[in-house]
């Protein structure tokens, strides 16, 4: 049977305050598949409970809808450590959870978009120019590498002296991008061979944080 405080009563909605009271499986029948179980498994082990983003299908405004929850069961024991209830905290995550969903969406849109450009394409990280990610014209232009977690450095040694090491550092540093026209580079095509000479435009930008701090650089 359900006690609960003011802070949990907008939870129920409409339902409170006919909720106080009643048995759990009667207020909460459109989830007791869910927690039904793991409450019974807490009383019947007197261990607690927790979980963290667990979906719920609630009945709200007569519509079942997606909702994630956070939430903690602990058992509550008499004096002679018998469980006669079960304390339930928790709070709602659904805000956040689809949120983090759209996100991700979001990402990959771009991310498929990115890989479809006719232009090169590379996102690098940190101070050491890692990259995050290339598209498939980056691939065929400068080689099919093994790219992601690997620095510029590592994948392009032959760059050394040629300036674009110190580009990278600059923009980096400064958080001002940089745009290159017909710039000569000399790269080591994918047998090792020297002599591959390039003349590209591009551009190099910083990726900035919520805080408006540089953690990247977009080319």
């Amino acid at each position: 049977r359900l006690l609960y405080n003011d802070a949990w009563a907008p939870i129920p909605a409409d339902r409170h305050p006919w909720a106080l009271g009643r048995p759990g499986a009667e207020v909460w029948a459109d989830i007791w598949d869910v927690v039904g179980p793991q409450f019974e498994q807490v009383v019947a082990t007197g261990n607690g409970f927790s979980t963290y983003d667990q979906l719920l299908w609630m009945e709200r405004d007569g519509v079942p809808q997606e909702t994630y929850w956070n939430y903690s069961i602990t058992p509550l024991l008499d004096d002679e450590g018998t469980v006669v209830g079960i304390l339930n905290q928790g709070n709602e995550t659904t805000d956040r959870v689809l949120a983090d969903r759209r996100r991700a969406a979001e990402i990959e849109r771009q991310r498929r978009q990115f890989q479809q450009a006719p232009g090169f394409i590379a996102v690098l990280d940190g101070p050491e120019h890692r990259y995050e990610f290339v598209n498939a014209t980056y691939s065929r232009l400068f080689g099919e590498r093994d790219y992601v977690g690997k620095s510029v450095g590592e994948l392009f040694p032959e760059l050394e002296g040629q300036g674009i090491f110190e580009l990278l550092n600059r923009v980096y540093e400064a958080g001002e991008r940089y745009i290159a026209e017909a710039l000569p580079v000399r790269l080591n095509v994918q047998d090792g061979a020297a002599g591959n000479e390039r003349y590209l435009d591009f551009i190099y930008a910083p990726v900035t944080d919520e805080d408006g701090r540089v953690t990247g650089i977009f080319c």
